[in-house]
């Protein structure tokens, strides 16, 4: 994943967890993190550019994968016909196009139906500088949490005048299970448009 759609910097990753030196690892968990929680907000967080291919609507509605949209390039089919922009409107925070009278066949070269490719710019923030501070810091604490327990971790601790404990094994969520504090900070910014 390009820097430039992580939700942090490496710095800041660096920082939040005192500065470690690994820098591969934490550049891989930074663009793991980033996936998976635009994966389960079923949104980008910040703006890019994608296409995607849809089978002709049954109605006048075509929900796009991703929100909130910010601009639609084009809607074209294999065979090179288009939709113009004006023959449908983009409801741009929940990531529908609407088209009144419902949507043309797409179809390929021999005129067989296939799909529309829609290529669109989606996203809720221009780059990784204007993401908010708790959008931010839900990802510090899912990268921490990444990060500490890839390692073996303590196995066994003992507490001058308290006691020994040991434990049989580390109980870890699966990844990439999205961690509650995690999905609190970043409840509101959650689609629900699908």
């Amino acid at each position: 994943m390009p820097a430039s759609y992580a939700l942090l910097t490496l710095q800041e990753a660096q920082e939040y967890l005192g500065n470690p030196a690994d820098t591969a690892v934490l550049d891989a968990l930074i663009d793991d993190i980033t996936l998976a929680l635009e994966a389960w907000a079923q949104t980008f967080f910040v703006q890019r550019q994608t296409s995607e291919d849809y089978e002709r609507p049954a109605g006048a509605e075509l929900w796009l994968r991703r929100s909130p949209v910010v601009s639609v390039t084009s809607i074209t089919d294999p065979a090179g016909n288009s939709v113009a922009a004006t023959d449908y409107a983009v409801i741009k925070p929940r990531g529908l196009l609407r088209r009144p009278g419902g949507w043309p066949v797409p179809v390929d070269a021999n005129g067989h139906e296939a799909v529309w490719t829609v290529t669109y710019t989606a996203g809720r923030w221009a780059d990784t500088a204007a993401v908010p501070a708790n959008v931010r810091l839900g990802a510090k604490l899912f990268v921490a949490e990444r990060y500490l327990k890839r390692q073996p971790g303590v196995v066994r601790e003992v507490v001058q005048g308290v006691g020994d404990v040991s434990y049989a094994g580390l109980v870890t969520r699966q990844y990439p299970e999205i961690p509650p504090e995690v999905a609190q900070l970043l409840a509101p910014y959650r689609s629900r448009g699908l």
